[in-house]
């Protein structure tokens, strides 16, 4: 009977030190090799119009005083699966269609060239339609003519900023 009990001693402390062996040899079970992975590649923002807000007008000899005179607003689509944070605008061409039967020259009208944004704008990722406004992008000069009136104005954006 000692015999049987030392033999079953001897068994389980053999098969606890077998079974541990396998356990830790498990954790340190490891593997070397290669991996790949792509870097998605920039696609360019998509910029049109907004809804014009009827805010310009002859600047006055003492400037505007408000950023809300000659505000351009702009709808823009972020096609990109990161978000982008604009930080400027660069105001282009100017464009003047007057109302029927008045007359308006582009001359009228002029871009401010390129604007930082006070605050920066941050297009969600795939993200379509966020509402950017450009505070005090154009000027009327102040001898435009009376036909400039309800005219309504387009001008060329660029809207730059990076990946956030």
């Amino acid at each position: 009977m000692k015999l049987s009990k030392r033999a079953s001693v001897i068994a389980l402390f053999l098969v606890a030190v077998v079974a541990g062996g396998v356990a830790s040899a498990a954790w340190l079970v490891s593997g070397t090799g290669t991996a790949s992975s792509q870097a998605a590649s920039a696609v360019s923002l998509t910029v049109t119009a907004g809804t014009p807000t009827a805010s310009l007008y002859p600047k006055p000899a003492a400037g505007y005083g408000s950023g809300t005179v000659g505000a351009v607003q702009a709808k823009v689509d972020n096609p990109n699966p990161f978000p982008v944070q604009l930080t400027s605008a660069t105001i282009g061409a100017v464009s003047i269609t007057p109302l029927s039967g008045r007359t308006c020259a582009a001359s009228n009208v002029v871009g401010l060239g390129t604007i930082a944004l006070a605050t920066p704008v941050l297009l969600p990722a795939s993200s379509t339609g966020t509402v950017v406004t450009v505070p005090g992008a154009l000027e009327m000069i102040s001898t435009a003519e009376n036909g400039c009136q309800g005219a309504g104005i387009t001008a060329q954006v660029t809207l730059s900023g990076a990946s956030a």
